[in-house]
């Protein structure tokens, strides 16, 4: 299958801001495209947009990455991250990009917390203040 990596790169983001329903700025963004199994000329072409950019810089970067492959014969890896914490992967074995919201820390303690039917005992705890114990099993 033939894709422009610039549609798809901008198809993702126009996705990505429909599911926040609002604009995500990217901090930054780098791509990797290669031949599948070889390197292009020994070496896999990558295509970096450095944070701090500016408009003129990300316009230059969407031209260096208008270009057509063919999924088949080469692959495209890449990340992006946005402002907000939040970020976007992509794998060649994926075939396409995956976004992922800025990890929250208090409800990932409550996962760890309860997904499992084990007794936990805590060992280290980085506040200084005694954890509630009702507030983390809500």
């Amino acid at each position: 299958m033939i894709i422009n990596a610039r549609n798809d790169f901008e198809n993702h983001l126009g996705l990505t801001q429909r599911i926040n329903d609002k604009v995500i700025e990217i901090s930054s963004a780098i791509i990797s495209y290669e031949e599948k199994n070889k390197f292009i000329n020994g070496k896999s072409k990558l295509f970096i947009l450095n944070p701090n950019y500016s408009g003129d810089v990300y316009n230059m970067f969407l031209e260096t990455i208008d270009f057509d492959y063919d999924t088949e014969t080469h692959r495209i890896e890449g990340f992006i991250l946005y402002k907000d914490g939040s970020w976007s992967e992509r794998y060649a074995y994926i075939n396409g990009w995956n976004y992922h919201v800025k990890p929250d820390h208090d409800n990932r303690v409550k996962y760890f917390r309860t997904t499992t039917n084990i007794e936990q005992e805590i060992i280290f705890h980085s506040q200084v203040e005694a954890i509630d114990e009702n507030e983390v099993n809500k």
